[in-house]
């Protein structure tokens, strides 16, 4: 099993902690590239078909990939806040032990089904947290919606908040005023929460969840529609059938008709792949997105002629965790070391 960060010596933590750095290898040989979230890495050259050399070089630099997140449950909406401490003006103590409570339970549910992600609750700092809002909206009197985010540095990283229905104000009315405790809350509210995670769960992996930047190396290779993704599998919990589907986000400077440089960043999607001897994925290049533009690994081999690539980042689109059961309500879930 791949060490997590906080095993490794102090040299090397301070290498593998760095969330947000992918490097590009092209045909000039391995370019290291930072996007100012990550340390930077010294240059290793290379030729660019010599993969064994360069695993040499970076296999134990990108020991770890797991992102550390923080997680964050609200409750913002009047309704629950009234029949929870009286007053909707407010999370009042009851509101606020129930806040706490939910943020427990939700954090042993990712962690069963986001495996790739440790799920911080406390100690050191994290730069990515997840939140997870019930709120009411003015343009809709029916129902209470969760709203699944994120916040801090992950933003930058091009996600989008999900919105779901989580309960109809019908059934919030029918509840016995003696279920409006923060214990009893708490159980149903988990098992609703498993319930649309599970629902909804690759819109909430693919714009949300998976939108978490990871460290690894990318290996471009400009001569065919394939790319090496040297995340371990191991570190990142994911089963082997479906093998996860990538997304790298790209930094390329173009230049416009007027001759100004400008950023545009560029999404390419890694699909099929599967697992190497070594415990990385090779993987096709699936689509690309460019602006307005849509295409195959064509297009992006062509945009890539014409820019430099200088940035990148690395997330995923789709993910199966290794197996592990669940108990009553969503909420057991064993850990596989």
């Amino acid at each position: 099993m791949t060490a997590s960060p906080r095993s490794l010596s102090p040299r090397r933590a301070r290498i593998t902690t760095a969330l947000a750095s992918v490097t590009l290898l092209l045909s000039g040989g391995i370019m290291p590239v930072a996007n100012g979230y990550a340390t930077a890495r010294p240059a290793i050259r290379a030729p660019f078909g010599d993969r064994l050399a360069a695993d040499s070089a970076l296999g134990a630099v990108f020991a770890a990939v797991r992102p550390r997140v923080a997680l964050r449950v609200q409750i913002e909406s009047d309704l629950y806040r009234r029949k929870l401490d009286g007053s909707g003006g407010s999370c009042g103590s009851n509101c606020v032990a129930l806040e706490r409570a939910l943020t427990d339970a939700v954090r042993v549910l990712f962690d069963t089904r986001y495996r790739f992600a440790e799920w911080s609750s406390g100690g050191a700092p994290t730069q990515d947290t997840v939140s997870i809002t019930l709120m009411q909206r003015s343009t809709d009197a029916s129902a209470v919606k969760m709203v699944v985010a994120l916040q801090g540095r992950a933003r930058q990283f091009g996600a989008a908040p999900e919105e779901v229905e989580f309960e109809q104000f019908l059934f919030v009315a029918l509840r016995p005023a003696t279920d409006w405790t923060p214990d009893r809350m708490r159980v149903v509210w988990a098992d609703s929460l498993a319930r649309r995670l599970d629902t909804f769960g690759p819109r909430i992996l693919a714009n949300v969840i998976g939108r978490l930047p990871l460290t690894g190396v990318v290996v471009l290779d400009p001569t065919r529609p394939s790319a090496d993704v040297r995340l371990p599998a191991d570190s990142l919990r994911a089963a082997d059938a479906p093998a996860p589907k990538f997304l790298v986000r790209l930094a390329m400077p173009s230049t416009t008709t007027s001759g100004d440089i400008v950023s545009d960043t560029g999404e390419l999607v890694l699909a099929p792949c599967r697992r190497t001897n070594r415990g990385f994925y090779a993987c096709e290049m699936s689509v690309f997105r460019w602006r307005d533009r849509s295409g195959s690994d064509t297009l992006f081999r062509q945009k890539a002629r014409d820019a430099r690539v200088t940035t990148a980042s690395v997330h995923l689109q789709e993910y199966t965790p290794l197996s592990s059961s669940l108990g009553a309500g969503g909420l057991a879930a064993p850990r596989n070391p």
